[in-house]
């Protein structure tokens, strides 16, 4: 990319009109821009990558100055996706639970309706978590567990992860996902 501009300066120091010396320094600029916002984002994930020590699976950190975000529960039976909570062992569907550890920082609550994933992955429900502004324990990570309940009330499966409601300016929008390890893995058979 610099040989190239570096090739269109020459060519319009010895032949151009000044028009197109601007027009050359002009993308010049935007490709500082480009570079400029790469540098940013790498330095960004290096932070995040420190913060949660390069985990595969990185907890929802969302600014407490935005909106609700979506998110997704993947679940797995017999190694496959699956798009509704089963059926315990008494043939009637499972039941999901979602506790927080109070409204003070964020509220989490299950969809009526399950969302549909935009990036098409097959989920068994969705939830909004709602940061609160400002939060009660700014930069904390708190303890979230999803439940899996049969009709008897006994646990069937249980996954945990963490939100932190951030007041960091330097983090304008939310990163991680909550619940991006699928309950499958903790998935115990009645």
């Amino acid at each position: 990319m610099h040989k190239h501009f570096h090739q269109r300066l020459k060519h319009c120091k010895d032949y151009g009109t000044l028009i197109e010396v601007i027009i050359l320094l002009e993308e010049v600029v935007e490709e500082l821009v480009i570079l400029e916002r790469k540098v940013f984002k790498l330095e960004h994930e290096e932070f995040l990558k420190i913060k949660f020590g390069g985990s595969k699976y990185m907890p929802l950190i969302i600014p407490a100055t935005n909106p609700p975000d979506q998110g997704f529960i993947t679940l797995t039976v017999n190694g496959a996706l699956v798009s509704a909570l089963p059926n315990g062992p008494d043939g009637k569907p499972q039941t999901l639970q979602l506790v927080g550890p109070d409204d003070t920082d964020f509220t989490i609550v299950q969809d009526a309706v399950t969302v549909v994933d935009p990036d098409g992955t097959i989920v068994a429900a969705s939830f909004l978590v709602t940061p609160k502004n400002p939060p009660s324990q700014p930069n904390v990570p708190l303890t979230v567990v999803a439940n899996i309940f049969n009709t008897d009330g006994s646990l069937a499966a249980t996954i945990s992860d963490t939100v932190e409601v951030t007041t960091n300016p330097a983090i304008t929008e939310t990163v991680g996902i909550l619940f991006e390890q699928p309950v499958s893995a903790q998935l115990k058979k009645v």
